[in-house]
């Protein structure tokens, strides 16, 4: 009865649907995602029984599942993902068994709690975050239904997943709007508008991709009347509710030209086809020429977010091609290159901003179609990296990743490993240096980018350390965002490896430059200062790598009058295994200080020496020394990849300072000591503003450097000296394997 009834609304929507007659039927059409040809070599390739055989099967074993399975749709819309999280913890809900029609238990694992859906709170509808995953369920099957058929010829295939697109239509009409605070009436003022399916357009979006790609697949199977009804009461209706939202240029955006898009080609629309692609302001094109930065990174500097964007820019730059729309891919290879350059030896990415670390290999399926236009060798080295393992793909959301059996090569190249050597990010604001290869490569990046969007985080100056693929000095990358551990962590800079003052972190329009960025004699350094951080203010970071086992940083502080105090945080890998005593520090309820644990205070004088050691067994020390004593403040963080991170904080008591941390990799201890300098009128400068810093390993030898940032004129024992870093080698710091 429920089913007939769907069917009798939704027959009487198409008749007074305003989009009635605007689409005629076709029968024969170009595809959105892969084009005749492409379905000739992919039939071609799998009859010759390699690897792309296998993908095959994998991708019939999931049509086939969507066979058997009963079609069962949920007869409401579903909930945004980023809910799923305890309101107690902050963590992750697990999904107990179903205790009735489309409800489920949900448990907090942490405390053991049961915690009950409730439909009146967006916050707390947790069954709807699980009937979205079942919405995009069942699109994504439908799409594999098309594809599995257009490969196989196979009717059973098509009949299926037409089954799935008119149980759609049919439900569509029905559903009211909604966003993610259940207020209608603010959605044409969110960026993340409103939908039905779900609580907000990219999820919409990215939905109804599916289901444009599915019935594009089978669309000479269905009759004129169904493609009518199709595109009136399901694909019209939802790229209208999409297009409402407010345009910028996002990866949200992205994704919703692509909807918009991939409906204008499949339906024959130039508006919508011109809306998507060719909007002045924030079409794609437009994404493309203001979203990216000159070194090819999206602009918010989040590894995951780059790449999520990239998968709608080559999805609708794809249908775009294969529609004969005039669309050049070379725009888009800048944006395949750019993380490579970035990524250390082990091809990882560090968890800049809103993101995870980022393994490239983990994103092969995009390399597949990078390679496949671009024959670029270092796409072909990701590729290769996959072993047997390429034949295989798995799903991520919504998103279908089985590109390797659409685009991907039979045979790649042979290719060698790449070194990874040091860069300049300038636009992007991100300096690299590195030394070493493989295992031993040593890689320092500091990050001194302003806050571009709601997914960049609030650490100038900021830096991350790899020793091979291990990290040295990590970065917090993100929780879902509606948890309560995404401001009270994640999100503030006392959670990063740079400077914050007590209680609070630096402030949205914060930014910093490079001061300089070059090399002297065979060691590379960046010098980069902030000065906007606070009124009164000047950060200056200057970092180097002396070895393969050896990163120096290089703090100057400079306050006009005293201020708030300034933590100094560092986040070692691994568990602390040696400090210094201390006693029990009381924590601050202030974000980010009131998530420590284990937390111990002790004041220094002017050096200190604290220890870790990684999972690997290595040992990394922190060795520092400071002009103006300090309190040390060690703790652990709020776990990264299953496991929690140390935190040291190094306190300011003055308004003037020149901090000194050498960070080793091999556990060897440093001892650091400065020595004042002097102008041409031989007046002493202030440490924080030029020094000579003098190293010396256990066995006496020793790196003398000296700082100057602002190229000071500098009377040394009769020798005028101006450079911003100098290193004099009197013995170099060696490598203790």
């Amino acid at each position: 009865m429920k089913k007939l009834l769907l069917i009798i609304i939704s027959s009487l929507l198409f008749i007074t649907s305003p989009f009635s007659g605007i689409c005629s039927f076709l029968p024969t059409h170009p595809f959105l995602l892969v084009n005749d040809s492409v379905l000739k070599i992919i039939k071609k390739d799998i009859r010759t029984k390699n690897w792309k055989t296998q993908s095959w099967q994998l991708l019939k074993t999931a049509a086939d599942r969507y066979l058997r399975q009963t079609l069962e749709i949920p007869p409401r819309g579903g909930n945004w993902e980023q809910y799923y999280v305890s309101p107690v913890t902050g963590l992750s809900l697990v999904r107990g068994k179903q205790t009735g029609d489309f409800k489920w238990e949900h448990w907090d694992t942490a405390t053991h709690q049961l915690l009950i859906s409730d439909t009146a709170d967006s916050k707390k509808d947790y069954d709807g975050v699980a009937i979205a995953l079942i919405h995009d369920a069942w699109a994504l099957g439908a799409m594999q239904l098309g594809l599995a058929f257009q490969i196989s010829a196979d009717k059973k295939y098509a009949v299926k997943a037409k089954q799935i697109l008119l149980a759609y239509a049919a439900l569509y009409p029905t559903l009211p709007e909604r966003n993610r605070t259940n207020d209608i009436a603010l959605s044409a003022g969110m960026v993340t508008g409103a939908a039905k399916i779900h609580r907000q357009n990219l999820n919409e979006a990215q939905w109804l991709i599916n289901m444009l790609l599915a019935a594009d697949f089978i669309w000479d199977q269905l009759t004129p009347d169904e493609c009518n009804l199709l595109s009136n009461n399901l694909f019209y209706p939802a790229a209208n509710i999409i297009e409402r939202g407010i345009s910028n240029i996002s990866n949200i955006q992205c994704w919703r030209n692509t909807a918009i898009g991939m409906t204008g080609f499949l339906l024959r629309d130039e508006r919508l086809i011109a809306k998507a692609m060719k909007d002045t302001a924030f079409g794609y094109f437009a994404q493309i020429r203001k979203g990216v930065t000159r070194e090819g990174i999206w602009m918010d500097r989040s590894p995951t977010y780059h790449f999520f964007t990239l998968n709608a820019l080559v999805l609708i730059a794809q249908a775009a091609s294969n529609y004969g729309y005039p669309i050049n891919f070379q725009p888009l290879r800048k944006m395949f290159t750019g993380p490579i350059l970035m990524a250390n030896a082990f091809m990882t990415i560090p968890a800049w901003n809103d993101s995870r670390e980022v393994d490239l290999r983990g994103v092969h399926y995009l390399y597949e179609w990078g390679y496949s236009q671009f024959k670029d060798a270092r796409y072909a080295h990701i590729l290769n990296q996959l072993g047997k393992s390429r034949k295989a793909f798995k799903n991520t959301g919504p998103a279908f990743t089985g590109w390797n059996l659409l685009f991907g090569a039979i045979n790649l190249p042979v290719t060698e490993d790449w070194k990874v050597t040091t860069k300049h990010f300038k636009e992007t604001g991100i300096s690299m240096i590195s030394t070493g290869t493989v295992k031993n490569n040593l890689l320092l990046y500091l990050k001194y980018n302003p806050v571009v969007s709601g997914h960049t985080h609030r650490d100038v100056l900021g830096i991350a350390l790899y020793k091979g693929a291990e990290a040295i000095l990590s970065l917090p990358g993100a929780t879902n965002y509606a948890s309560l551990l995404h401001n009270s962590w994640y999100n503030t800079t006392m959670a990063h490896n740079t400077f914050t003052f007590i209680g609070r972190s630096q402030p949205a329009t914060a930014t910093g430059h490079c001061i300089a960025f070059g090399k002297y004699k065979r060691t590379d350094y960046t010098i980069t200062e902030t000065t906007n951080v606070l009124a009164g203010l000047r950060y200056v970071r200057t970092v180097s790598l002396l070895s393969q086992d050896v990163t120096i940083v290089i703090d100057q502080i400079q306050c006009d009058k005293k201020t708030d105090k300034i933590d100094i945080a560092f986040h070692p890998g691994g568990q602390w295994k040696e400090l210094p005593p201390g006693k029990e520090w009381i924590l601050p309820a202030k974000p980010g200080y009131n998530r420590l644990t284990n937390a111990t205070i002790r004041e220094v004088a002017n050096e200190v020496s604290l220890s870790t050691v990684l999972k690997s067994g290595r040992v990394v020390t922190l060795n520092t020394a400071f002009s103006t004593p300090m309190n040390i403040i060690t703790g652990y963080g709020l776990p990264y990849k299953k496991q929690k991170l140390p935190v040291a904080l190094w306190r300011m008591n003055a308004n003037q300072a020149l901090m000194v941390t050498c960070i080793s990799t091999n556990g060897q201890k440093i001892k650091i000591s400065f020595e004042p300098l002097k102008d041409v009128n031989g007046s002493l400068i202030d440490l924080s503003k030029a020094a000579r810093i003098i190293l010396e390993n256990n066995a006496g030898q020793k790196t003398k450097l000296i700082i100057n940032p602002d190229q000071l004129s500098i009377d040394d024992n009769g020798t005028s000296l101006e450079k911003d870093f100098i290193l004099e080698i009197s013995t170099r710091i060696p490598n203790i394997d």
